[in-house]
């Protein structure tokens, strides 16, 4: 974090752990599901999820080498604690103990919950982003936004 600004690196390597977190979740969740089309939504939501992962994670691969330690400011590891901790899914294993109690209603509400915290997470990272350094965020913030959608309609063909 430079200037009380978060590079491009922060924003994906914080999206990373996020779609990490999704991922785990959507896994449990699909696999507890009673509803066989709220299981393949979960699943895809699953794979969508992993594949934002794999992205991410060949982004920062490529731009890492250019940016230095940037891990070991002081700055970002106390804001990623904080982040962290007030998380709908602080970590993978937290993600995936959460559908046990959970009916297909609840799995779906979690899940959208999820998603709005992940767009206004990333709304608020965007606009500490240089300019320029907005496209990779705005992307996903696309995808994110599909995604609660479709858990919308979901839920509402349940209610239905």
């Amino acid at each position: 974090m430079s200037e009380g600004r978060y590079t491009r690196i922060e924003a994906v390597d914080v999206a990373r752990q996020l779609e990490a977190c999704g991922e785990a979740f959507y896994d449990a969740a699909r696999k507890h599901a009673r509803d066989g089309e709220v299981e393949a939504l979960l699943r895809h939501l699953r794979d969508e999820e992993r594949a934002h992962s794999r992205a991410f994670d060949a982004l920062l691969a490529g731009i890492e080498e250019a940016q230095g330690d940037w891990r070991a400011d002081p700055a970002y590891e106390t804001w990623m604690r904080a982040f962290a901790v007030r998380r709908v899914f602080p970590d993978p294993e937290h993600a995936r103990s959460q559908v046990e109690r959970l009916d297909d209603r609840g799995l779906l509400g979690l899940a959208i919950r999820f998603e709005q915290q992940t767009i206004e997470f990333l709304e608020q990272l965007r606009s500490q982003l240089a300019p320029g350094e907005e496209a990779v965020i705005d992307t996903l913030i696309a995808e994110e936004r599909q995604h609660e959608r479709l858990l919308r309609a979901r839920v509402e063909r349940l209610h239905g």
